[in-house]
């Protein structure tokens, strides 16, 4: 061997050493793989001899492996597909002018093309007049983290009565600020163990959640923490209803391939905790806070909870704070009664019903690391059930299922 356990070159006097015998010892292991060889780990002398060869001559024969090897990962093979005539028959346009332009120039007839659904798709009109309001049983929460700096919060908001709770993951060193006004907090965690000893912090200080909901979170879901706080006092955790990200059509195999499975939460069902988390950043921001410590985050719970909130003033008919209707069940039943209303009034109004069968367009969410060709999921779709606020939609191709709310919806005349 080349190489000894303690990842020094060995001198060797016995026949030439080859490449594949050239080891490097990681962790006391010996990894029998070139590309593993970091030239940083060993000093390099021009004058030390191992076997027929020096220490820079087998550093740079690792360098030509090395190479030759990058090279070879980088090869991809297509297959060339042949298209038949009619298979450019728009030649990659839609437009009429464009279509009629070049079958004059390559001395084609025009043919009507076969009927597509249309790209457009009434997103604006459709949240104005089909989105449904959250509301759940009394003592309903949603949980999620938040991340501001080097500091993870535990958010939880209770659904009907919209108050907030925040608690940092981060184990405080030291409480008392110092001279320059520096805290000093322990690393940002969000793992199941952590997540638990929060929220019994939580509960320890009053909280009493019957149900919550959380977008699948680790930390949330793990089964340490169903036996540790769930079992233990009685709560009733579920998942928020996902869907699909950004779709691509077959023929992308790449991106359909890296894109098609990744799902995120239903817009609606994190809709309220997302918000109040772009609310408090924002006042942070207009605060002039950076990053938000906690004794910053205990100030801007409080002021939240007790500052009016528009969409319960709405429905209560005079302004209400979350505070108020936290600790009044009078006024919390009264608000959820006139969102159940208005709701009802929805799902009966002209246009938001769609029959099983009805072929339908499907909103094609954004996604920041992708680029989306079609606002429309590409694909044949059909209504197939609905199901507490949402759309069973059936895929024609491969049968699979999506559960959709309406405004993400549009039938297909």
């Amino acid at each position: 061997e080349a190489i000894t356990h303690t990842g020094r070159f060995a001198e060797v006097k016995a026949e030439p050493i080859t490449e594949l015998q050239l080891y490097r010892v990681i962790n006391g292991r010996k990894v029998n793989d070139l590309s593993y060889i970091d030239k940083k780990s060993y000093e390099w002398k021009q004058n030390h001899y191992y076997g027929t060869l020096t220490q820079r001559e087998w550093y740079t024969t690792y360098l030509q492996r090395r190479k030759r090897l990058t090279e070879e990962k980088k090869i991809e093979e297509y297959k060339i597909k042949e298209h038949k005539p009619d298979d450019h028959i728009n030649y990659g346009y839609k437009g009429l002018d464009k279509i009629k332009s070049l079958n004059e120039h390559y001395g084609k007839e025009y043919v009507e093309p076969k009927e597509q659904i249309t790209n457009y798709f009434p997103l604006k009109r459709n949240i104005k007049n089909y989105t449904l309001h959250k509301v759940r049983p009394r003592n309903s929460w949603l949980i999620d983290l938040m991340k501001s700096g080097k500091i993870y919060y535990l958010l939880a908001i209770n659904v009907n009565t919209r108050y907030l709770l925040a608690e940092p993951t981060n184990a405080t060193i030291e409480e008392s600020k110092d001279a320059d006004g520096i805290v000093t907090v322990s690393n940002s965690v969000k793992n199941e163990k952590i997540c638990a000893d929060v929220m019994q912090k939580l509960i320890n200080h009053g909280w009493e959640p019957k149900y919550l909901e959380s977008d699948g979170e680790g930390g949330f879901s793990s089964d340490y923490v169903k036996r540790v706080i769930y079992e233990r006092y009685n709560i009733k955790y579920q998942q928020v209803r996902r869907q699909k990200k950004t779709v691509y059509p077959s023929f992308m195999k790449d991106e359909s391939q890296k894109w098609n499975k990744k799902t995120e939460p239903i817009h609606g069902s994190l809709g309220i905790i997302d918000r109040v988390t772009r609310t408090i950043r924002d006042m942070a921001y207009n605060m002039k806070i950076g990053v938000i410590l906690p004794p910053d985050m205990k100030k801007i719970v409080e002021y939240y909870n007790n500052a009016p909130h528009k969409g319960l003033s709405k429905y209560a008919g005079f302004s209400v704070t979350p505070s108020m209707v936290q600790n009044d069940s009078n006024l919390e039943e009264w608000i959820v009664r006139k969102i159940m209303q208005k709701n009802y009034e929805i799902m009966n109004r002209k246009g938001f019903k769609l029959n099983s069968g009805t072929n339908v367009k499907v909103y094609n969410e954004k996604d920041s690391l992708s680029k989306r060709r079609t606002v429309i999921q590409p694909g044949e779709f059909i209504i197939d059930g609905f199901n507490k606020g949402l759309f069973k939609v059936k895929n024609k191709t491969d049968n699979s299922i999506q559960l959709i709310p309406r405004y993400k919806l549009h039938p297909v005349v």
